[in-house]
Parts: structure tokens; sequence; C-alpha cells
């Protein structure tokens, strides 16, 4: 009975639920269940049942029983997810599940400990490195350097590993701390990497394009160019991530909603890239979604999908035009309704003093001179 004890204790800390591990039951415990339902059923060989033996203590089924409660007890308290997750605890790291928000990561806090969730494509050397070639979820393909060879290193393994450069720069190589299994869904992984950072961003290119930074752009010909040429030259510029067939569809896009709407298309491709460089996927820390940054309850209102990058631009180009409308054709006090709304214009009777706002006007006047080709006037100081 004692014997029985033990192998159930010992089968229940070794199940996946208990120790947090997905592996199954090792062919010695497989045989142990079958010595001790031998001792304790007593049921004998042949078609004719026999009477049931007792179990003794001092039978086979107790010390088999007792060496492997020893065993698996101290694997389930030594199992590697427990090492990871005081790991994690100590490191304190930052979730990362897009390139993304690797990227911004590691241009904000360079120095700081990365938990990084994908899927092990292969290995490689690169000198005398060793290197595990991990894909996030929106397939971008990040290097890490690793020494030993834990068994989760294998191709198509979904893992979450703690890294941390080896240099506390952007640039800097990452290095593997730990690993371990990942069974979190993908969809949740997805949706992650569409959430914002855990901290707003302060990396200056994306806050503002400095009008010296501007000056210096060639990129885009002068305005007598082909607007609809200019926009997609604009837009493969400022993302270069997009496909083709997406720059194509979004440029043609703007051109149709520009018209429909009585607007500039350069006004159009200027906003949204203060808003969001044509990520289609970028969400602010305060919740705004797309290519336009819609707010939830904007999108809600008319009854479009966020994360559709057309419908996201026709309900940005349709506000622009209602602002526009609102402010008599005054662009600095429509763009200000855009970023900071209608009502805080109102109230202030022009744009709100709101520093964030004025930055953001200036961006934009920034990006409509460079579709234009001409030199910005500088920023006061």
């Amino acid at each position: 009975m004692i014997g029985r004890l033990l192998l159930s204790l010992s089968l229940y800390l070794y199940s996946p639920r208990a120790s947090g591990r997905d592996k199954g039951i090792p062919l010695g415990l497989l045989f142990a269940t079958k010595v001790l339902r031998y001792n304790c059923s007593g049921m004998r060989q042949g078609r004719d049942a026999a009477k049931p033996r007792n179990c003794s203590a001092t039978g086979t089924a107790f010390p088999v029983a007792l060496v492997l409660f020893v065993l698996v007890v101290s694997s389930a308290w030594a199992s590697p997810e427990s090492d990871y997750e005081k790991a994690a605890a100590k490191h304190r790291p930052l979730d990362v599940v897009s390139g993304d928000q690797l990227d911004q990561a590691r241009r904000v806090e360079p120095d700081r400990v990365l938990q990084l969730s994908g899927v092990i494509q292969g290995t490689f050397v690169a000198g005398e490195q060793q290197m595990i070639l991990l894909q996030l979820v929106d397939n971008r393909a990040v290097d890490i350097e690793y020494e030993s060879s834990p068994e989760e290193v294998h191709p198509r393994a979904r893992v979450r590993c703690l890294v941390e450069p080896v240099e506390p720069t952007a640039a800097a190589a990452l290095k593997l701390i730990d690993i371990t299994w990942d069974k979190t869904p993908v969809e949740v992984l997805q949706e992650a990497a569409r959430a914002a950072l855990k901290f707003p961003p302060t990396d200056p290119e994306e806050i503002a394009r400095s009008a010296q930074a501007l000056r210096g752009s060639r990129s885009l010909p002068t305005r007598g160019g082909d607007q609809t040429t200019v926009c997609k030259r604009a837009i493969a510029h400022l993302n270069p991530k997009l496909k083709p067939t997406e720059i194509d569809t979004l440029a043609e896009s703007i051109m149709k909603y520009s018209t429909k709407y009585s607007i500039d298309p350069y006004l159009v491709v200027a906003v949204i890239a203060a808003e969001s460089r044509f990520n289609p996927r970028a969400r602010s820390y305060k919740g705004a979604m797309g290519l336009g940054q819609l707010m939830p309850a904007t999108a809600e209102a008319h009854h479009v999908d966020a994360w559709d990058p057309i419908a996201n631009l026709h309900v940005a180009i349709r506000i622009i035009r209602r602002n526009l409308d609102k402010y008599h054709g005054d662009w600095n006090k429509a763009l200000a309704a855009y970023n900071a709304g209608c009502g805080a214009v109102d109230r202030y009777k022009g744009v709100p003093p709101y520093r964030e706002t004025r930055n953001y006007l200036w961006k934009i006047y920034e990006y409509w001179c460079w579709l234009n080709g001409v030199t910005p006037e500088p920023r006061p100081r």
C-alpha cells in the first residue's frame, strides 16, 4: 500500500500539470506501474482469477517505488522551467515578440534584458561562435549567441528565451541567458505583437524628423513628379519592410481617397508618416492603432477594423476632411484637432499649447516639404 502511494505521488509530480514540462512518463515509471499492479492486484497468469495477494512493504514494489519517488521529486523541484522562471524574475526582462518591438526596445533601452518568443529555425557557427536563428511572430529573424547546447535548441522548437546585449548599444549582438519551451498560443503572441511596448517611445527619430535631416534627403523628386510615383517612393522610404504590392495598394488608395475628399495627397502622406511611418501594425501606448492611429472608439464609430490598412486610411482621410471643413481650411487647426481632438482646439481657440501637438504639426510640415522637394523652415528653439 505504501509503495502504491509513493508511486502515485511520483507520477503526479512528474506529470506536465505538476512540473510544468511537456514530457511523457518514462519507460521506467511505466515498468514500475506494471510491477505494482502485479504485486498489489495479485492476479496470476492465466484465464482463471486467483485470490489477491497482500502487498508487502518488504516486497518488490516498495523499494522500486521509493527509489522512483526520490528521483522524481528531485527532478520536479529542479525542473528547467523552474530555473528559467527564477532567471526571469531576477532579470525582469522586457517581453518582445515582434521585430518592431525588438527595434524600439533596443533603441530606447539598449542594455535591457529581453524575453523573446519565437520558433528556432536552426543553428549555425559564425567564426568560433555558435548561433541560434530565432524567428519571431512577424517572421523577423534574430541571431542569438549561445555556448552550451540546451535540449530546447533544435529546429522548429517554440521557445521563450532570455537574452542580453553583449554591449549596451542598439547594434550589439544578443547573448543567450536561458531558454525554455513556450506553450503560449500563437494567437496570443500575434495580439501581443500589435500591442504597444511598456514604455512610450523616446527615440528622437520616432518623435520628430529634424529639419537638418530632411534637408539632407534626396530620395524623392520635386513637386513636378507624378504624384502616385512620389507617394510610392515615399512609402517605400518610410517603411522598407512593406512589400511592393502593399506599397502600390497604399499609394493608390491615398490617391483615390484624396481625390474623393479633395485633399492634397502629399498632406495625407505627411500625416500618416507622422502617425505611424506607414506601419499598418503600429500601436501607441495610448491604444491608437494602425496607419492613421485610430482610437478604438473612433474605429467603432466608423464601423471599421482599425487593423485593416485601407479602411484605416479611408477613415483617417475622412476625418482630415471633416476637420478642414470645420476650421474653414485652416491646416494647423485641422491637424491639431486630429492629434489633440476638436475639443482642445475649440477650448484654446487654436493650436493647443501641448508640446506633443506642436511637435506633431512640425513633423507634418517637414514631411510635406520633403515630399515637395523644398527646404522647411527651421523649428523655433
